[in-house]
């Protein structure tokens, strides 16, 4: 039947070839419109192929603001495909698994995540990320605060067991370089004279295969470090460690309940025990 009409009333309405026979309460209820479809509302494009039940596009009517207008609860079981943009205001609430292809931008103070956060090329987050774990192939940080610092991998010997070593703690910004050698010149790495301060230096030398009470250090200077003995042909370890000096001094003490009041902190303490100025300090400038 084709026909048009401008007002229609009917205590139900169906649309198409195939009735509504799967239907069992609410065919019983009046207002009741099925529609086999597909079924197009609004300016929907001509994209030359149907390619849904229901289509719906830009109102038709100068002046409506939206396409669609739901108030209450709304059910999606299945597959939600979006393109576009998607504003949610008031508390949004999902129990099952939410994986998005594109990136998702949240407007606020933070963003949490009860499990994990992963990145697959960079995570950028200022000033201070907070988390249980990061894990990475390279995190590339301005600076980490953290309990303890350690590193977990598979165990290089034993099958089905991980090896987790922690990091050694200090109260500065320390490098180090080791090695062995039978000469009396350390030469230290060229790179060192704009790295470290020169007045932080310290050596720890040990003998190789015999007792030499001789063994010290005589000199350093010129980025290198003389060493004295009386014992002949002697081989020995060498452990040089040093402050770097590209960065502002660690500050080891401040006021605060927890790491976020670092840079409100009043009172911010360094190794020495001067204090430094109130403000926040950027290790990753020099």
């Amino acid at each position: 039947m084709a026909g048009s009409f401008s007002t229609f009333t009917a205590g139900k309405l169906h649309v198409g070839a195939i009735p509504s026979v799967n239907l069992t309460v609410s065919k019983l209820l009046p207002g009741l419109l099925t529609v086999n479809g597909p079924a197009y509302f609004g300016a929907v494009p001509a994209i030359g192929i149907d390619r849904a039940t229901v289509s719906v596009g830009p109102p038709l009517i100068p002046g409506l603001p939206f396409s669609m207008e739901v108030t209450g609860v709304t059910n999606f079981i299945g597959a939600h495909n979006q393109v576009g943009t998607h504003t949610v205001v008031g508390a949004a609430t999902k129990l099952a698994v939410d994986t998005s292809a594109a990136v998702k931008v949240n407007t606020g103070a933070c963003v949490e995540a009860a499990a994990h956060v992963t990145a697959g090329k960079n995570l950028t987050a200022s000033p201070i990320t907070s988390a249980t774990s990061v894990k990475a192939p390279l995190g590339i940080f301005a600076a980490v605060a953290a309990p303890f610092k350690q590193f977990n991998i598979p165990h290089p010997t034993k099958e089905d067991y991980r090896l987790t070593y922690a990091c050694l703690e200090g109260p500065e910004f320390g490098v180090y370089y080791r090695g062995k050698t039978k000469d009396k010149i350390i030469q230290l790495p060229e790179y060192w004279v704009s790295l470290v301060h020169e007045d932080s230096i310290s050596v720890q030398l040990t003998p190789i295969g015999k007792a030499c009470s001789s063994l010290h250090v005589k000199s350093i200077g010129n980025n290198q470090i003389t060493v004295g003995h009386q014992c002949t042909d002697l081989e020995y370890f060498y452990h040089v460690t040093a402050e770097r000096k590209d960065l502002e001094d660690l500050v080891v003490e401040y006021k605060g309940d927890d790491e976020t009041d670092y840079k409100k902190s009043p009172v911010k303490i360094k190794r020495d025990g001067s204090r430094v100025e109130d403000r926040y300090i950027n290790y990753n400038e020099g």
